[in-house]
């Protein structure tokens, strides 16, 4: 058994500063560390600030001056693993997380940062093990049973989802934790069983805001919409200024048909007062569309908001065959995870673009110069509060390669964390030239509806082809259907000041 001679709390709270203003946090730690340089809560703060923000290299070096006083010290060794792994050095990241389990054995937040990057390296045997040690250190903790259950699913794993259900026997007045389990049955197309947990595990009048817009969801998306909207209903009654469910009011509204002005009226409330919300804005676009606004257009002229562009010259590249090499040896699971827009496919691990891999930071290099040259022209055109800023300085937020197949589609979605979105394509299957099969459409809703609406614009794919779009939009494909390979890489970005 591993011992540990100390304990150091912040380890376990390493999340924690995914809420705050990373502005806010990153000035509070340079002045707390300039007013003493040897605070190791000044460099562990600014460290993880740096880290959220992409910078790996600064953050590993405040987090490798805290070692240098203490080797033991958990969150520093806890940070340092975490940069190691955005980088891509997942075994130099496990080798040091391993060191963190040894001062820590007994917190299982420690055990599951062990167990990722485990799950980095392709070692899939120590990566459910260690996550397994997590959960028994914590089997409260609904965030170690999210990351588990992620890994299980794109590994096709029997036991996906065991977690939540083995807690729920235990535990079967645990809303968090049923609503947890309803939301992933949701996303993975079985809104019968999310209703059944929900059904069983909540008591309807003591149901937070959050699981009562699952219900809502699972009802709608039965095809039961009169029940979807009158438990929408319900929550508004309860919850009257609760965001998620003004929001989950006026989907209901329109997937039942029963009152698109209505929920154009609500939404176009939210979107004044909210104007970055990706979300909102969304659905708000999907009300205009279903009222016939002429609002719609102003904020949808797919000419000037849509942008596609020839990133690499495809035809005898040897730095794009280098690239796909090197992107399919990233995509090391065998199923699409069921919280992302991908269906018969896979999507890498991990932010893309933090990998230290020569290929990918050239490819990056040139994909920021194209960008930048787009941007300021892409920014004037969007309509969103985030566009009174004119340069073209920008950051990204994620990045991610997906590899589609047989069957392979992206369902319709948005990207709420962005501001402009995008999608290089790298290989091209074809029978998307000679089909038309996978193409990117836009505008069609990712809810069911009694009345659905169909897409109102389409790109044509190519080899070495970028497209940018306000991260707002409704997109996703059309499914391929022969034994063929559709690898692209996506992004989202904000301005450089967010």
């Amino acid at each position: 058994m591993i011992q540990s001679d100390r304990k150091h709390p912040e380890a376990s709270k390493w999340q924690t500063l995914a809420d705050e203003d990373l502005e806010a946090a990153e000035a509070r730690y340079a002045a707390l560390l300039a007013s003493d340089p040897q605070s190791a809560e000044a460099k562990l703060g600014l460290g993880r600030v740096l880290q959220q923000q992409g910078f790996q290299r600064p953050a590993m070096g405040l987090f490798q001056s805290v070692l240098d006083d203490d080797a033991k010290h958990v969150g520093a060794l806890v940070g340092l693993g975490l940069s190691l792994k955005a980088m891509g050095w997942n075994d130099a990241a496990a080798d040091t997380l391993v060191e963190a389990v040894r001062a820590q054995p007994d917190d299982g937040k420690v055990w599951g940062h062990l167990a990722s990057a485990y799950s980095a390296s392709g070692r899939e045997d120590e990566a459910v093990a260690a996550y397994q040690e997590a959960l028994l250190l914590a089997p409260d903790d609904l965030e170690l049973h999210a990351w588990f259950n992620r890994y299980l699913g794109v590994l096709g794993h029997d036991d996906f989802l065991k977690s939540y259900r083995d807690r729920l026997v235990i535990q079967p007045d645990d809303q968090a934790c049923a609503s947890e389990l309803a939301r992933l049955l949701i996303a993975g197309g079985c809104p019968d069983e999310a209703l059944a947990v929900l059904t069983e595990h909540v008591d309807a009048e003591s149901a937070s805001p959050a699981t009562g817009v699952l219900r809502v969801e699972a009802l709608r998306e039965l095809g039961q919409f009169d029940s979807s909207l009158e438990a929408a209903r319900t929550g508004l009654r309860h919850f009257p200024q609760h965001r998620d469910v003004k929001l989950a009011f006026a989907i209901a509204l329109m997937a039942s048909g029963a009152d698109y002005g209505e929920a154009e009226a609500l939404l176009g409330s939210m979107a004044k007062a909210a104007p970055d919300d990706q979300e909102v804005i969304a659905h708000y676009l999907t009300a205009l569309r279903y009222t016939g606004s002429d609002r719609y257009r102003g904020w949808v002229d797919y000419a000037r908001i849509v942008h596609p562009s020839t990133l690499i010259a495809s035809e005898g590249c040897a730095d794009l065959d280098t690239l796909v090499t090197r992107l399919r040896a990233l995509h090391t699971t065998t199923q699409h995870p069921v919280e992302q827009s991908v269906v018969n496919g896979t999507q890498t691990l991990d932010a893309l673009f933090q990998r230290q891999d020569d290929d990918i930071i050239a490819f990056v290099e040139v994909l920021g110069a194209s960008i930048a040259e787009q941007l300021g022209r892409l920014a004037a055109t969007i309509a969103s509060r985030r566009l009174s800023h004119e340069s073209s300085a920008f950051r990204f937020t994620d990045s991610w390669s997906v590899r589609l197949a047989n069957g392979g589609f992206h369902k319709n979605h948005y990207h709420p964390s962005g501001w402009v979105s995008g999608v290089c394509y790298l290989t091209v299957p074809e029978e998307v030239v000679r089909q038309g099969r996978g193409w990117l459409k836009f505008g069609e809703p990712g809810f069911r509806a009694r009345e659905p609406l169909e897409a109102d614009f389409w790109i044509k794919p190519k080899p070495g082809m970028m497209v940018l779009f306000p991260s707002y939009l409704w997109h996703g494909t059309a499914p391929l259907c022969e034994p063929s390979e559709r690898i692209t890489v996506g992004f989202d970005l904000v301005p450089a000041t967010h």
